[in-house]
């Protein structure tokens, strides 16, 4: 029961340092980019998230690199965790026991510097891990990105639904297309369509919403919203 208390105490300490950290490593930050007139970066949990967990990793597994023992990129990370970016830049360090050290020495390289200094971040990141079996003992990451302000539906996924939505329609409504599931657009407005009979567009999802035609047959649904509202419409929530 001591060690496990012992243990339990280890780790509040070291939770409550990666807190604190955040917040001093953002002020001193953000005093380097005030220095130069640069606009101030915001914290951004999922992106201390992910760094925290890389600044882990490098202390377990007893490695100090930006590529992940399991290949991983700051890149990969941030897509894997669900954060779409339009950039992304990564600082790690080893060894210093403060933030106010850890800055200095990132301050001193140029690569790290940039980083700090860069124009293009709007949002950041910061995890720190201390092990004193590992190498440098302490180890720090400083993830910095510019985030998408939405993340659009990706094209497999809206594919999937609108092959599911397909599939369901014509089983119910006993048709079958002329044409495997086609499409036209851009990646964020993707029109998904099967022909029927006259080669008139059967379904069309446009934006994650859609409408469903059939002039032969004489049925028409119009603008019934987003593909969620679809499935509950002729699936009964059970397309996917």
């Amino acid at each position: 029961m001591r060690y496990f208390i012992a243990f339990l105490l280890i780790f509040i300490s070291i939770q409550a340092n990666a807190s604190q950290y955040d917040a001093e490593l953002l002020r001193l930050t953000n005093a380097e980019r005030s220095k130069q007139k640069l606009p101030a970066l915001t914290l951004n949990t999922r992106l201390g998230e992910v760094a925290q967990k890389h600044a882990e990793d490098m202390a377990k597994n007893r490695y100090f690199s930006h590529t992940g023992k399991d290949g991983s990129t700051p890149s990969s990370r941030l897509t894997a965790a669900g954060y779409a970016f339009y950039y992304v830049g990564e600082n790690i360090a080893a060894g210093n026991a403060t933030p106010a050290a850890t800055i200095e020495q990132w301050m001193n390289s140029t690569g790290h510097r940039a980083n700090i200094l860069g124009e293009n971040y709007t949002e950041i990141g910061f995890g720190y891990f201390a092990d004193p079996n590992s190498p440098y003992r302490h180890y720090w990451v400083q993830l910095f990105a510019k985030g998408k302000e939405t993340i659009p539906e990706t094209t497999p996924i809206a594919l999937t639904k609108a092959n599911n939505l397909f599939n369901r329609i014509e089983k119910d409504y006993n048709v079958k297309p002329d044409s495997t599931t086609l499409s036209s657009g851009t990646d964020n407005e993707t029109i998904y369509y099967r022909l029927y009979f006259n080669g008139t567009a059967g379904l069309v999802v446009y934006k994650n919403g859609f409408y469903l035609a059939e002039y032969k047959r004489q049925w028409f649904f119009k603008n019934l919203g987003s593909l969620e509202e679809a499935n509950r419409t002729y699936c009964d929530s059970k397309c996917w």
